[in-house]
């Protein structure tokens, strides 16, 4: 077999392709199709997008909200005591937990809210600024599992730590896929 190059930017083809991989001109002697490049622009194929728009509003916004709902949980569970006579049921129980897990259930929840509203504000900073990718990426991630183990804590935390988690995973997505815009 002999080896092919392309007539247009000289690289090797390989065995049985009509169009040069490069530069997608046809072998077959016609003309490079310039409509190709129009439709693969309009697609996003081969490129990244890479304008963030609200992204790192966005993911502040998330960041200070749960940061503030977190000091708020955090600050309630050891306030327990205080309310614990008018919560509590005739066995001194509160949905099935004694005063003690309660109080564990809610610093749970409240410690892994804050933690990620942190991991969230951090993250929606850099991509503001738009430098260092993989940190901002990494820390959004992070951002968007840790109200998963909200549940940990209460069980009917669930529910909102999965709404967290995708919404978080979004946001994770856009940035993953503004990479371009990132100068580090």
């Amino acid at each position: 077999m002999e080896e092919k190059k392309c007539v247009r930017c000289g690289e090797t083809i390989p065995y049985g392709s009509e169009y040069c991989p490069t530069c997608g001109a046809a072998l077959d002697g016609t003309a490079y199709d310039r409509s190709q490049d129009f439709y693969r622009d309009r697609t996003g194929f081969g490129r990244r997008e890479v304008d963030l728009g609200k992204t790192p509003m966005l993911i502040m916004t998330y960041g200070i909200i749960a940061v503030l709902i977190g000091i708020v949980i955090t600050a309630e569970s050891q306030s327990v005591e205080g309310i614990w006579e008018t919560v509590a049921d005739a066995d001194g129980l509160y949905f099935g937990l004694t005063m003690a897990q309660t109080q564990t259930a809610l610093l749970f929840t409240g410690v892994f809210l804050l933690l990620s509203g942190i991991c969230a504000l951090v993250s929606g900073f850099l991509a503001s600024k738009k430098i260092s990718y993989k940190v901002c990426l990494a820390l959004c991630v992070l951002a968007c599992v840790l109200p998963l183990f909200m549940a940990i804590g209460l069980v009917n935390m669930v529910i909102w730590g999965i709404i967290l988690c995708l919404i978080g995973s979004a946001m994770a997505y856009r940035i993953y896929n503004c990479s371009g815009a990132f100068s580090s």
